[in-house]
């Protein structure tokens, strides 16, 4: 167009499809070829992809029976995948073990009972009465910080008091309920055994103790639902997978 408003030769016609060149979208991850482990300080995912369009994973971690917040549960970064191949991440230290001998609860010689314990068929047992301790000596390093999971079962009163004794005591809050108990100790100087004090009237069972000290790359302790969502080659998310449950101690 001129300066004077008169118009030049138009241009041939150029037709555009938006999208024409966006790479196909990922399709949804099969649910069947995804598990979800928890363990020490960490979770395992393993998933099998077969989808040629999907080229990234995302994981995220989500309190339990929460709603996904893709901008602040996302674990690290998108994670290349190859269609046709089994892809294993860990969510967390791996390299964590249990510094708890019997702590299952069906090899009875590493741990010293009160007289009102019994340990049989993967129990530990408090017949209320007595407040009496289960104790077990283990190697403790000073102001290093520890993970401790406690499992309690049948109980209908009284508490079980977990801590670190020998040296300066370190005591965990009293526990008065079943189910699994995740909490961290900080080591004082000295402490060199682990004790679980029952009060008198505790009627419960212990089924489970895991202990082991804990690192930076420790995954969170807790029940969490574990969500995958797949990208495409633009890194462009498809849907996301059911959530999986797992719990890390």
């Amino acid at each position: 167009m001129a300066l004077d408003a008169t118009e030049g030769s138009y241009t041939a016609v150029v037709t555009h499809t938006v999208g024409a060149d966006a790479a196909a979208l990922a399709a949804a991850l099969d649910a069947e070829a995804i598990t979800v482990t928890g363990g020490l300080g960490h979770a395992v995912i393993a998933l099998a992809v077969t989808d040629t369009e999907t080229a990234f994973v995302q994981l995220y971690r989500v309190p339990a029976g929460d709603t996904l917040d893709t901008a602040t549960d996302a674990v690290g970064a998108p994670l290349p995948v190859t269609p046709g191949l089994t892809t294993t991440i860990t969510d967390g230290d791996a390299t964590r073990t249990s510094l708890v001998g019997g702590g299952d609860f069906n090899d009875a010689g590493p741990w010293t009972t009160g007289t009102a314990w019994t340990i049989a068929g993967g129990e530990a047992t408090h017949t209320a009465g007595t407040a009496d301790a289960l104790t077990q000596p283990v190697a403790l390093s000073a102001s290093a910080t520890y993970r401790l999971a406690v499992e309690i079962t049948g109980r209908t009163a009284g508490t079980l008091t977990p801590s670190f004794t020998g040296g300066t005591p370190v005591s965990a809050a009293a526990l008065d309920a079943d189910g699994p108990h995740v909490f961290a100790l900080t080591a004082a100087s000295g402490n060199d055994t682990l004790e679980l004090a029952a009060s008198s009237d505790f009627d419960g069972a212990v089924s489970r103790v895991v202990l082991y000290r804990e690192t930076a790359a420790c995954a969170p302790a807790g029940t969490w639902d574990y969500v995958l969502v797949p990208q495409n080659v633009d890194n462009v998310a498809g849907d996301p997978t059911p959530a999986f449950s797992a719990t890390i101690y």
